[in-house]
């Protein structure tokens, strides 16, 4: 009897299903690699045991896929008892101080013409 390949035996496990789960995992991580312009791999196990004179076969599959970058880089300082912040603990604070909450322009007046300069004649 001519030994089944393993083609055959992918099909075989579990009525279909593991090659169904399998392949669509494999989409999955085409999908990711176009998506994020990085690699996947996909990490087929099979645990083979003998029990009873048969030979049993277990399947794992363990997929590594790309995931998109984190953006964005921001500075904190840290103070001895490991909490982080914006400002720096050892630098002392300018009190009065504050940030602008809001835009103030100053109005144009209405109505005066802009100043010229006097002619040569002094008018």
């Amino acid at each position: 009897m001519a030994a089944m390949d393993f083609a055959s035996i992918i099909l075989d496990l579990a009525d279909g299903e593991v090659n169904t789960e399998l392949t669509r995992r494999l989409q999955k991580a085409i999908e990711k690699v176009k998506e994020h312009k990085k690699k996947a791999s996909l990490t087929i196990t099979l645990a083979i045991t003998e029990k009873g004179g048969f030979a049993t076969i277990d399947v794992d599959c363990k997929a590594k896929l790309p995931e998109p970058d984190m953006a964005g880089t921001a500075f904190y300082f840290g103070d001895e008892a490991g909490t982080i912040q914006h400002t720096n603990p050892k630098q002392m604070r300018l009190t009065g101080l504050a940030a602008p909450t809001k835009l103030q322009t100053a109005p144009l007046p209405m109505g005066d013409p802009l100043p010229t300069e006097p002619d040569d004649d002094g008018s």
